[in-house]
This record gives C-alpha cells, sequence and structure tokens, in this order.
C-alpha cells in the first residue's frame, strides 16, 4: 500500500483504505478502481491524497523506516519533545505497514 496525492492518481489505480469524507461517511470504499471521473471528484472534495494498492518503487521496507527513524533521533537524547514527535512518527510508520 502506498500513499497517492490527488495530482498524482491514476486511473487504474485500486483503492487500498476506505476514502472518506470530514463526517467520516465512506466516499469510496477499498477495492475500488479509480477512474477519470472519480479523481476529479475527489479532488473536488478536497481530499488531499489517497492509499493505493502496491508498493511505490523505491519502497522501503517497514525495518529500514523505523531504522531511519531511530538514525534521524539519534543525538535528541531524553528531550521531551523530540521523544513524542519520534513516538508519533514511529505510530504512523506502524500504522502504514499494516
Amino acid at each position: 500500500m502506498r500513499r497517492v496525492s490527488i495530482g498524482d492518481l491514476q486511473a487504474g489505480m485500486v483503492v487500498a483504505k476506505p476514502i472518506t469524507n470530514e463526517a467520516g461517511m465512506v466516499m469510496l470504499s477499498e477495492g475500488a478502481a479509480l477512474t477519470d471521473s472519480l479523481i476529479r471528484r475527489l479532488g473536488s472534495m478536497e481530499i488531499g491524497h489517497v492509499f493505493v494498492e502496491g508498493d511505490a518503487p523505491d519502497a522501503k521496507s517497514r525495518d529500514e523506516r523505523l531504522a531511519d527513524l531511530e538514525m534521524r533521533f539519534r543525538k535528541t537524547g531524553q528531550e521531551k519533545y523530540m521523544d513524542t514527535i519520534k513516538k508519533v512518527l514511529k505510530a504512523r510508520i506502524e500504522e502504514v505497514y499494516k
């Protein structure tokens, strides 16, 4: 699964996670194939990105991303706010790779 901005979507891509509006209503369900018409509609609804099936050409594994995160935060020590940021980023990586 990969996250793709609306401007980079292409017809034929398959939705990997349901697309919801601000109220939480499902606008397009998982498994739906995108068409040019659907992509235009999503853009008009101010949807910023969509999760689609498949990996990015240069996709890193979960473990590689977690190792990168550790490396980037290695010099922050026990700084409270940096530790909080690191935890949020780690949770996001874990979520993407579920």
